[in-house]
């Protein structure tokens, strides 16, 4: 760790010309940063010039920089958040950050943190600060990274619930669509016994294997950016300290889902929201967790049977998704998360959603599913220029840029006059189609549905250039 190592390499003790004789004054001391940027411009342009830079996904340019462990300054010591301290620290980092983003605009500059739900400093920090391009939090679990310790006798649940949980959390705290990555995520050595993690009888390989599973399904459904990086530590040294091959599987296996054009989630196009509190598994005796992000229109899931309440197969189990687009048709694939799986288990077509909830039948599966869905593209063409007579005028109605509809008058001898509906009618949304007419007292009227799939009603005088508006949804 830096404390271990400070004195003994890199430039920031005395010893080596650096300005610290103790490592807790860090971000405390101006001249670090000047180094840390000199050292950022320096590898920066090393890195560029090689052959593979476009290998490079992005710079982590200080690794776990919120950690207590190593370094901690006594301006923290009088506050139990130590929001003194970490309000330098922040100013000390994204003032790094930003400096990369300006030497290396096309690469991503990506901000590594361990603490799980940040709060103060370190939130306005990560969550706020747009020096970040993605967010890189460690997310390290009681039940991932001691699961030696976890008495439950199915171990990979708790580890998805909570990756599942900490995905959703970093993805609806954001202020923008930034990725978020886990960064890293496995065993803790000092949370073992005698500080070695490693495969036994009281923990085996396999049960390593299942939680590997749930963890990147869990994260990837709740809005992560891909797997996640699993740390191998020593359960792993027999294996070069590389994931197993059931791991790699289960990579190649989320490859395959991603990747499958049988039913494609446009993911370069994809503002995903996580779908938290609007997602129901029923099953007889069964419990179910599920994740999932959606931007309504498109979207994934996925299933995991609670193993700890009952195993075997499930056969009668429905799945529900709230929220989505109404009036809509969806098409569903359901995929298993085994080695080997490249085309789904099973597919529903034409799923009608009519309040913008998608119930299915789930095919039958006893440890988890992976879920695509996708509304079909609507088939009819919305009406954005409509006319209708009023007397010996016509008034022609469009839709402005702010999606609002305007009308423009047009009496008997040719003179046009234009009118903000909308304003004057008091209506704030923005229009998808809409539909002239009149009635027998001469008022105008235009039946329009907005983007809430609400109808409304503007009805008015277009000679005196009155209107007015109701929801008749």
């Amino acid at each position: 760790s830096y404390d271990e190592a400070f004195g003994q390499e890199g430039p920031w003790a005395t010893n080596f010309g650096g300005p610290l004789t103790d490592i807790n004054e860090f971000f405390q001391t101006p001249e670090t940063l000047d180094i840390a940027k000199d050292r950022m411009d320096q590898v920066i342009a090393w890195a560029n010039q090689s052959p593979f830079a476009d290998h490079i996904l992005g710079w982590e340019p200080v690794s776990e920089w919120d950690s207590y462990e190593w370094t901690l300054n006594a301006e923290g010591e009088a506050e139990a958040g130590r929001e003194t301290e970490f309000r330098r620290r922040a100013q000390w980092i994204t003032e790094l950050a930003g400096h990369i983003q300006q030497q290396d605009p096309d690469h991503l500059v990506m901000s590594s943190t361990i603490v799980r739900d940040p709060r103060g400093p370190l939130a306005r920090a990560t969550l706020h600060s747009r020096n970040w391009d993605m967010l890189s939090p460690h997310l390290y679990t009681n039940s991932s990274e001691e699961p030696i310790n976890n008495t439950d006798a199915d171990r990979s649940v708790m580890p998805a619930i909570e990756n599942g949980h900490f995905g959703g959390y970093w993805l609806t705290s954001r202020i923008d669509n930034r990725p978020i990555l886990n960064g890293e995520w496995g065993m803790t050595r000092s949370d073992w016994p005698d500080e070695l993690p490693q495969y036994s009888a009281t923990y085996t390989q396999a049960e390593d294997e299942a939680i590997y599973r749930t963890v990147v399904w869990s994260g990837f459904a709740s809005g992560q950016a891909g797997t996640g990086l699993r740390i191998a530590a020593d359960e792993l040294a027999t294996n070069g300290y590389i994931l197993t091959d059931a791991m790699r599987d289960t990579q190649l296996t989320m490859r395959s889902f991603v990747d499958s054009s049988s039913l494609e989630v446009d993911f370069s196009h994809f503002a995903a929201r996580n779908l938290a509190g609007r997602l129901e598994v029923e099953a007889s005796g069964r419990t179910v967790h599920a994740w999932g992000v959606s931007d309504g229109e498109q979207g994934i899931a996925y299933l995991l049977n609670d193993g700890n309440v009952a195993t075997g197969l499930i056969t009668d189990g429905t799945f529900t998704i709230e929220g989505l687009m109404r009036d809509r048709l969806y098409d569903v694939e359901f995929w298993s998360t085994g080695a080997g799986v490249t085309t789904p288990v099973s597919t529903l077509s034409g799923v009608f959603a009519g309040n913008g909830d998608l119930t299915v039948d789930l095919p039958a599966f006893a440890t988890d599913l992976a879920v695509k869905f996708r509304a079909r593209a609507t088939s009819t063409q919305a009406q954005t220029v409509v006319s209708v007579e009023s007397g010996t005028s016509i008034v022609a109605f469009h839709l402005g840029v702010d999606g609002q509809p305007v009308a423009t008058v047009i009496d008997a001898s040719g003179n046009e006059s234009s009118q903000d509906v909308a304003r004057l009618a008091g209506f704030t949304g923005r229009v998808v189609d809409m539909t002239p007419f009149t009635t027998d007292d001469g008022q105008v009227h235009l039946a329009m549905t907005d983007e809430s799939h609400h109808v409304w009603l503007i009805s008015g005088d277009a000679a005196a250039g009155t209107w007015s508006s109701r929801d008749i949804t």
